[in-house]
């Protein structure tokens, strides 16, 4: 999202994206959402985070439904909206022999492509 879609956010709506990068080389953990999120100001050197946006799949790598619920989950209890791009959803449906739908539940918002994959 931050390296393919990173102008069109801020062209769109003005907003700033903070990339994390997982400290376990893998994906991101419901720890990871908790630790680096931005609940109060800090001046203009750090916003407020609002959204809480990942990918799956993931530079090939699928994360599976319950490690992304954790992460929705502990974003919403931050008070943050939460989206999946799921450009690579089916891959990722196939991958863990689950449904789409599994993944996308825990979401505020998902997108997907019909033309990746």
């Amino acid at each position: 999202i931050h390296v393919w879609e990173n102008g069109g956010i801020h062209a769109i709506s003005g907003a700033s994206v903070a990339p994390v990068i997982p400290p376990n080389g893998d994906y991101l953990c419901a720890d990871d959402v908790a630790s680096h999120a931005s609940l109060s100001h800090f001046g203009r050197h750090r916003p407020v985070t609002r959204l809480l946006a990942l990918e799956n799949t993931l530079n090939g790598a699928v994360a599976s439904v319950d490690q992304l619920g954790a992460c929705a989950q502990k974003a919403h209890e931050l008070g943050l909206a939460t989206h999946l791009d799921g450009a690579r959803l089916w891959n990722a449906a196939v991958a863990e022999a689950r449904g789409a739908d599994e993944f996308a539940q825990p979401f505020d918002s998902v997108s997907v492509c019909l033309s990746k994959g």
